[in-house]
């Protein structure tokens, strides 16, 4: 496949939605026309069909979760960095996600550590 309308911008500039791209003259689609590839600014990714979205909802959500289940804190971490590389119009949302994603995991390191140690008695 080839780049939706030329790709001689630096910045990838996208909608949104992420549905479409603008090429330095117009707004052209960013999604393939059979819906199974979207553009990223530097190459076609397949889309993924998640449960909570896209990989920065994921993120999020986990973080969220990981209230719960600490554990899920290193997923969302995984799935944060996924949305930052894969999604550029998505990057605040996945440098949220992986924000709240590593202080879960710090805390839930420390809760470990204090465990360990006996400080929880």
């Amino acid at each position: 496949m080839q780049p939706p309308g030329g790709a001689g911008i630096s910045a990838p500039q996208f909608s949104n939605d992420g549905k479409w791209y603008w090429n330095g003259q117009q707004w052209v689609t960013a999604i393939s026309p059979d819906g199974r590839y979207q553009w990223t600014g530097t190459a076609w990714t397949p889309v993924k069909k998640m449960l909570f979205g896209d990989h920065a909802n994921q993120s999020i959500v986990c973080a969220v979760i990981g209230l719960l289940c600490g554990f899920m804190f290193l997923f969302g971490l995984y799935a944060g960095i996924r949305a930052y590389n894969e999604l550029p119009w998505k990057r605040t949302q996945a440098i949220v996600g992986i924000a709240l994603n590593a202080v879960g995991c710090v805390l839930l390191v420390l809760l470990l550590i204090a465990r360990a140690s006996g400080l929880g008695r």
